[in-house]
């Protein structure tokens, strides 16, 4: 009976017309748990806009977490075609208003670009720029092969943007790391111009611990290339990756150990042992110099205000030592006992420093030792090198003293005292302490050169070599030029000079002819440019 009644309804053309509907309005919507690979969607998504509901956000997120989850290949060849019909679909559909079709290009955008960066460029025809939302930035910047712009190029696009950290990393590790077709074409080197677009955006990080290391140690050896050092003082660093840096790099200047230490966190500053090591004799150098800025420095901050800190070479140093100090590694190491010993006396001119710690040293290692001898010959050099930097004799008596005699004066401390009396005037003692100290390195009459080892010969051939460069300086300091390259000239002759000297040597007068010719002949200046080149001379003799 139902049956007919039904059946019998069936020819009316309003229920006909009501069952239509009803169909419509209840269609097979799109399965998020089975509907995972792109071609069943495409198969669907012609049923689901005629259904007028289409569920974009669900059909987006659900093939963005499955492709992120599988990494399958033939699904990612395919991501184009889907966001191509979904973007005719968003941008004809009536039901959506302007801003559910600016969200929903946005996730197409955001979702679908990471695996296939043509999304991008398909979608944003269709999108206003200024309508791509924060998360859209990113994903672009973050992916950009750099085909057609580059990644710099995309964020001045993006220029409006509110700060955001986490698109300025993303446009931080572009420009340091490069884009795809930079690396590719091995053109990954900052210049200068990428050098300022870095630091614009590293200044607008609020949080500038997210920086990777990765990417933090790139940024700081490619603006140390840059002779840039000084501006890595901003980057906030750990004593780990400076390790790490000095540990891998060549050629590093003395300034550069200074910026990478003054880099470091104020929390980072308790270095370990060996770091501290290897920062003390570059940074205590440069207490003796006025620290330049390069041209490419200056080009870097035109326009940005940029505060380094009030750190100095001599606070820095005087930190070092104190480190060391505390950690109690100067009573084991040699090097580092003598490292302290020359920056306390030579750089930093601290004599009563360098008296109490050479005091200590010496009761640290065995009376008649290498050790001990050179840790007198350095404290004696010490005091001849105050003596000429501060042109007072009277230091001489203590310099004098601690020259160990066992088993030969050193060659280094003889010389010096040659220094000594040429900086005062007195040329014929310099001459005698020339001549006396010149026969002890020299072979004996009838020894043969079985009895004198290789060994001993180049020691002595360089022992020789500083005696002699010793009396040339002090005969140019003079000014009789002519003396000074007859003497050099004998000792040639004679075979007295070795290769090293000789080359050290022919620098001292090319210095020479420079200095008196800047100087105009000035006597004055000409003396005060023999004086540093006697210090000089002095701190490389020191063992």
């Amino acid at each position: 009976m139902l049956r007919r009644t039904v059946a019998a309804a069936c020819k009316s053309k309003s229920l006909q017309t009501c069952f239509s509907r009803s169909y419509r309005v209840t269609p097979h919507l799109f399965n998020v748990t089975t509907d995972k690979s792109i071609q069943a969607t495409l198969a669907r998504l012609p049923t689901l806009a005629q259904s007028g509901n289409v569920q974009y956000d669900k059909i987006i997120n659900q093939h963005h977490d499955f492709i992120s989850e599988t990494s399958d290949k033939n699904e990612i060849d395919q991501m184009y075609d889907l966001s191509n019909e979904l973007l005719k679909l968003i941008i004809t559909d009536q039901s959506l208003s302007s801003e559910q079709k600016n969200k929903y290009l946005n996730l197409l955008i955001e979702k679908f670009t990471k695996f296939d960066y043509s999304v991008f460029a398909t979608v944003s025809r269709k999108l206003d720029m200024s309508n791509l939302s924060l998360e859209s930035i990113i994903e672009v910047i973050k992916y950009n092969p750099g085909r057609v712009n580059s990644s710099w190029e995309l964020f001045k696009k993006f220029k409006g943007t509110p700060a955001n950290d986490e698109l300025h990393i993303q446009v931080l590790k572009k420009l340091i790391n490069g884009d795809k077709m930079e690396i590719q074409d091995g053109n990954v080197a900052l210049d200068l111009n990428k050098a300022k677009s870095v630091l614009e955006v590293y200044l607008l990080l609020k949080d500038k611990s997210l920086l990777d290391d990765a990417t933090k140690k790139r940024f700081i050896t490619e603006f140390i290339k840059l002779d840039l050092a000084k501006a890595i003082t901003i980057i906030e660093t750990s004593s780990e990756l400076i390790e790490e840096i000095l540990n891998e790099s060549k050629d590093l200047k003395n300034s550069d150990h200074f910026y990478l230490y003054a880099s470091l966190k104020e929390e980072e500053r308790q270095l370990s042992a060996s770091l501290l090591k290897k920062l003390l004799n570059p940074i205590s150098n440069l207490q003796m110099v006025k620290l330049e800025e390069s041209e490419n420095f200056k080009a870097l901050l035109e326009g940005q205000p940029l505060y380094l800190g009030d750190h100095t070479p001599a606070s820095s140093t005087q930190e070092i030592i104190d480190q060391i100090t505390k950690l109690e590694t100067d009573q084991d190491d040699q090097s580092t006992r003598k490292d302290i010993l020359k920056s306390l006396g030579f750089h930093s001119r601290d004599m009563e420093g360098a008296i109490e710690k050479f005091d200590k040293f010496q009761t640290k290692v065995p009376e008649s030792s290498r050790e001990l001898n050179e840790l007198r010959s350095i404290a004696s050099l010490i005091f001849v090198h105050e003596c000429i930097e501060s042109n007072k004799s009277d230091l001489l008596q203590f310099a004098e003293v601690l020259i160990p005699q066992s088993p030969l004066p050193p060659a280094s401390n003889l010389a010096s005292l040659i220094l000594y009396h040429g900086w005062f005037g007195n040329g014929e003692k310099a001459l005698d302490i020339y001549n006396k100290s010149l026969n002890l390195f020299m072979s004996k009459p009838g020894e043969s050169s079985e009895e004198k080892n290789v060994f001993i010969e180049k020691e002595d051939a360089e022992s020789r070599g500083k005696l002699i460069h010793a009396l040339v300086l002090s005969t140019l300091l003079t000014g009789d030029l002519e003396l000074a390259q007859f003497i050099k000239s004998k000792c040639k002759e004679n075979n007295l000079l070795d290769s090293p000297s000789e080359i050290r040597m022919n620098e001292s007068f090319k210095a020479y002819g420079e200095l008196v010719e800047n100087s105009k002949s000035d006597m004055v200046l000409i003396r005060e440019g023999m004086r540093k080149a006697m210090l000089q001379s002095i701190r490389e003799m020191a063992p």
